[in-house]
């Protein structure tokens, strides 16, 4: 038996973190991942992407975030599948390509390329959750590094997620209880696809 892997996607202040842990209720039994930061290292890594007083190089910032989703994927992802659990992520490579390829112009070919060569999981569905940037924007409390890049930076990151994220997108401007329902269903598909194999 394999496990399923789902990840949570959308911008800061699209309630990412809010219905995550709403979906702690529903999936008790899951393993949940935060990227970057699930394992120690992941942790250090995400102090320096988010913290650092100097500014990365655009090449540094993508390998500090594929190693913590290479160090996400060997500790934690991959044995929670092969033991059949649900794993699910707040953010997985997908916030990558948004940023350093989409916001950044690092090119796509090259970020591909070194997911795929650093044995990254895969995800088996990618949910996410979208509504009007300024909405998301106003959401938002707590401001990192990534946040202090300005509107139009942010406004492709957005973009992104509006056009180019392979994922089903959930209206994230309606009611917690009607954007966690949505999601809890979209979820549950998963096993229902693999029993009508």
């Amino acid at each position: 038996m394999h496990g399923k892997f789902v990840c949570i996607e959308g911008v800061s202040g699209s309630g990412k973190t809010t219905v995550i842990r709403n979906l702690k209720k529903e999936f008790p039994d899951a393993v949940h991942v935060k990227e970057p930061g699930t394992t120690y290292i992941g942790g250090k890594l995400r102090s320096i992407l988010l913290n650092s007083r100097e500014k990365l190089e655009k090449q540094t910032e993508l390998f500090l975030f594929v190693a913590s989703m290479v160090e996400a994927s060997n500790k934690v992802v991959r044995p929670a599948l092969v033991e059949g659990k649900l794993v699910i992520a707040d953010r997985w490579y997908y916030s990558t390509k948004a940023h350093q390829e989409f916001s950044y112009g690092i090119e796509k070919s090259f970020i591909d390329k070194l997911i795929d060569t650093s044995d990254i999981c895969h995800p088996d569905l990618c949910i996410i959750l979208d509504l009007p940037f300024d909405v998301a924007r106003s959401r938002i409390q707590r401001v990192d590094n990534i946040e202090t890049r300005g509107e139009k930076y942010l406004k492709r990151v957005h973009l992104y997620y509006q056009t180019e994220c392979d994922g089903i997108i959930v209206d994230a401007e309606a009611s917690l209880s009607v954007v966690l329902g949505r999601v809890i269903q979209t979820i549950k598909m998963l096993d229902e696809q693999e029993g009508a194999v």
